[in-house]
């Protein structure tokens, strides 16, 4: 919920401070708090698809379903077992989910320089676009 939102603020411009960041830098900064709060019985989990396999939560974030990461379009790419894997994503959430993508990433030659991003085919297959 809000409390939610709050945190992913508060990682965000903290790194703000820090110069450019992406969105493994954000993920591997929560999931630092979420080490250091776990004693305190609160936080937010991160973790891949294949770490969430079994396990619920009540609201889920998918980021990142664009084409080119889920699924990764590496020329050796089993298409059935990433669809899977977005299908286990998908089925973590008890009550809200929430599927994310960027419109633009930086290109490979240069951070000023954006490319667009397609959704991920999966997003369609599954009747969400």
């Amino acid at each position: 919920g809000a409390e939610s939102r709050e945190r992913i603020h508060e990682a965000a411009r903290q790194l703000s401070h820090r110069g450019t960041w992406t969105l493994g830098d954000l993920l591997l900064y929560l999931n630092a708090q979420e080490l250091a709060t776990l004693e305190e019985g609160q936080g937010v989990t991160v973790g891949t698809l294949h770490s969430s396999k079994g396990k619920e939560w009540a609201v889920c974030f998918l980021v990142g379903f664009e084409e080119g990461i889920i699924p990764s379009g590496r020329k050796d790419t089993d298409i059935s077992e990433e669809r899977r894997l977005a299908f286990v994503g998908v089925t973590r959430a008890k009550d809200r989910l929430f599927i994310t993508r960027c419109e633009a990433r930086p290109a490979a030659f240069g951070p000023q320089v954006m490319r667009p991003s397609a959704p991920s085919r999966f997003i369609a297959e599954m009747g969400l676009q």
